[in-house]
């Protein structure tokens, strides 16, 4: 997920004055936080504080709410930046509808595990 959100935030901060634009400050929020919450599970999961935490929390479920959004609001940010007069814009959104793909199959292994009862790790 993560050189997907992040190429298409360079593109989108490398289009100069286009980068003001509300729906490319909406791809840059999509892309920032996704990278952001992204980095914070990884930690979880490199210091096995979801193994610790998984009878008290629900940690697939939450993970695909988060996937299943994050799917949403990738679409939404790649449909808003393709088309537009700037190349960078139309770049980025390419690499906006790579995540949502990559985001779509991680929702789909997500709801395959919680059907299944499998543990987070």
């Amino acid at each position: 997920f993560q050189f997907f959100d992040l190429i298409g935030l360079c593109l989108i901060q490398a289009s100069g004055v286009y980068s003001k634009l509300s729906r490319s400050e909406y791809f840059s929020f999509v892309s920032a936080t996704g990278m952001s919450i992204t980095c914070i599970l990884l930690f979880f999961y490199l210091y096995h504080i979801i193994e610790k935490t998984v009878p008290k929390i629900p940690w697939l479920k939450i993970e695909l709410g988060y996937c299943a959004l994050w799917t949403l609001l990738s679409l939404i940010a790649a449909f808003l930046t393709v088309g537009l007069v700037n190349g960078y814009l139309n770049i980025a959104g390419y690499f906006a509808f790579a995540a949502t793909a990559v985001y779509g199959l991680d929702t789909g292994h997500k709801i395959f595990s919680v059907l299944a009862g499998h543990a987070p790790q």
